[in-house]
């Protein structure tokens, strides 16, 4: 069962939030301290800012939790961003170990491929905390990628494909019910994004600072919070329906490395929450 978001919300709400657009965010303030506005919570430099750096780290963006009312009305939205779910109930066909990947299917859980280049730490933690869903391959675009010795020893099938088209190919061939994004640092083509179901995380408050050095970014603006954000992949860079946030101040000694690695944290958490969400509306 996916965990409570924090906050109270109705069923009610929830099937009209996912209504009104899908995945939409919520902030939700708990704790936020006098003076921070969700419209214009001011910078360092006291610049003009957007409400996706307005939260601090007490705050946090929320998946809806719905009924069956506000089930059904996210799937109805999830479908007309990602088209139609492959049958569920469908048979396995057998898999070669060696060359064929077959189709490989989990019985009543969602079955998950995760895309990874670096020391796929993400690609772990979504491991780790698979309970609704299966992670059953990690294809790394790099032969020497940490990540890939991780992947074996949690006793997951790892394949290595340095090609876009290659991995198009493999994902067209597993037919997986989602694709995540782990750190894999390449841009899929629009037909990729359009043939599956794709999710990616990235370390900023999106839309504000896409693309590489998000972190570095954030420090060289003066933001006063930064985060990460879980969000449907297409052919841009970082500019897909955002489904989740988390939010973490920037404290005034913070470097590159020290900042980069709070939101890490976040990360492991919120990624899984947002399959689980997907897993629980499919």
């Amino acid at each position: 069962m996916m965990p409570r978001p924090p906050g109270k919300m109705t069923v009610r709400d929830a099937a009209r939030n996912f209504g009104r657009g899908g995945c939409r965010r919520r902030i939700i303030s708990r704790t936020g301290p006098a003076g921070i506005s969700r419209d214009d919570p001011g910078r360092k430099d006291g610049g003009p800012t957007t409400a996706a750096t307005a939260t601090p780290s007490s705050f946090r963006t929320a998946v809806p939790r719905a009924g069956q009312q506000g089930r059904r009305a996210a799937a109805r939205t999830r479908r007309s961003l990602t088209g139609d779910t492959p049958a569920a109930g469908s048979p396995p066909v057998p898999a070669d170990d060696n060359n064929s990947l077959g189709r490989l299917y989990a019985t009543g859980m969602v079955r998950v491929c995760i895309l990874i280049s670096g020391r796929g730490s993400n690609m772990e933690a979504l491991v780790r905390e698979a309970d609704v869903y299966t992670v059953e391959a990690v294809i790394s675009n790099k032969p020497d990628a940490a990540g890939i010795g991780i992947a074996r020893s949690m006793g997951v099938r790892c394949i290595i494909e340095r090609s876009l088209d290659g991995i198009a190919a493999i994902l067209d061939e597993m037919r997986p019910d989602l694709v995540c994004m782990a750190g894999f640092m390449r841009v899929l083509p629009a037909d990729v994004t359009e043939r599956h179901r794709i999710m990616n995380i990235h370390p900023s408050l999106l839309p504000r600072y896409p693309g590489l050095h998000a972190v570095e970014q954030a420090l060289a603006d003066g933001a006063t919070h930064s985060g990460c954000t879980v969000h449907f992949a297409d052919s841009g860079i970082d500019t897909g329906r955002i489904i989740a946030q988390d939010i973490v101040r920037v404290e005034e000694n913070d470097t590159p490395d020290s900042l980069a690695a709070r939101i890490l944290e976040r990360e492991h958490r919120i990624y899984a929450e947002a399959v689980r969400w997907y897993a629980g509306n499919s």
